[in-house]
């Protein structure tokens, strides 16, 4: 794979959300949102319209996002707007399965980026970022002893970059990506994190803006339960998830529901890719869960994944190109539909 991780924090809950109901919504997207203890981190208008992720004061906090098959090399990019008084702080580390920092891309006092191992910077871009302005940051990150290799873009142009050099201070693989807390007005919107495997997606993207849809219809193919209602797509669309107030229930392998959803309205160009976003639980023991993704050509499922708690758990799949092996576009988003099946 390639595409590993995408969010606008749009489906995570409303403007000026905070409390426990805020964190147990991110919770169900990363592996640890550990936001509000202080209650500052809140969700404020975003960049290109919906939400962004507003640190407050909340330095002490952190998003960690799990990275599958131990890649050798990660892109990382997120739309970054600083606070006027900025302090020298991680913006974003890569880290291995011993949770140690393998490398960070970091922001000093003159809101200047620079890739470091621990103390020592490996590259440092020259000009500051201008304070309360939205900026696209990509990071393409190799961690190596001797021939490591950084570049850092922003807004498409490359601002420092280091090559046959030092980037690592603990041992790969990468296993993780953490966005760390920042200084009151920071904020955080529009993430992705690629891998740098196969033919799709597997370099800098550029500027990306990420949409949230929600189900919008039932399709033919609605096998589950619904708790209330004959509407199954209504049971599984709000903002902030309702946690099994409504849902729909499958206990038979096979059994699958699949919905049509929004049209994208806010992107018009590129689509580099998908992410599916389910949020499941077990009343019982444990099943196994598959998303559905359909194209309108072709129809297929994902490697079946393992729900053993009572607690909901989000369930993602990345999705490079369309069922059909083909290249997403606005039209084909909007053709598509996609659920979940047991088993």
């Amino acid at each position: 794979m390639a595409l590993q991780f995408m969010d606008g924090f749009d489906n995570v809950d409303v403007l000026a959300a905070t409390g426990t109901g805020f964190q147990d919504a991110l919770k169900t997207k990363y592996e640890n949102a550990d936001v509000t203890s202080y209650t500052d981190a809140v969700l404020v208008a975003g960049r290109l319209g919906g939400v962004c992720l507003d640190w407050g004061n909340d330095q002490s906090k952190w998003l960690v996002i799990t990275i599958t098959g131990s890649p050798s090399e990660v892109v990382i990019g997120f739309a970054l707007r600083t606070p006027n008084d900025q302090n020298g702080n991680k913006l974003v580390s890569i880290r291995n399965s011993s949770a140690w920092d393998i490398c960070n891309l970091s922001i000093d006092y003159y809101n200047r980026l620079y890739v470091e191992t621990g103390s020592t910077r490996v590259c440092s871009m020259d000009q500051p970022l201008n304070p309360e302005t939205w900026y696209y940051v990509e990071w393409k990150i190799k961690p190596d002893d001797v021939s490591g290799a950084t570049q850092v873009r922003v807004n498409g142009d490359t601002v420092c970059q280091a090559t046959g050099v030092d980037t690592q201070l603990n041992a790969p693989p990468i296993t993780q990506v953490v966005f760390w807390g920042q200084e009151p007005g920071s904020a955080l919107d529009d993430i992705y994190v690629c891998d740098t495997t196969g033919t799709v997606n597997n370099s800098f993207l550029g500027p990306c803006m990420v949409e949230s849809l929600r189900p919008s219809a039932d399709t033919t193919d609605v096998d589950f339960v619904p708790s209330t209602g004959t509407d199954h797509y209504a049971l599984v669309d709000e903002v902030p998830c309702d946690y099994g107030s409504s849902h729909v229930d499958g206990q038979t392998t096979g059994d699958q529901d699949r919905w049509a959803y929004e049209d994208l309205s806010d992107i018009d160009g590129t689509v580099h890719g998908l992410q599916v976003w389910s949020i499941a639980a077990a009343t019982t023991g444990s099943f196994t869960l598959r998303t559905v993704a359909d194209d309108g050509t072709t129809h297929n499922t994902d490697t079946a994944k393992t729900v053993s708690t009572t607690t909901y758990v989000g369930v993602l799949r990345c999705l490079d190109q369309t069922p059909n092996a083909g290249s997403w576009s606005v039209s084909v988003v909007n053709g598509s539909s996609f659920g979940v099946e047991v088993g």
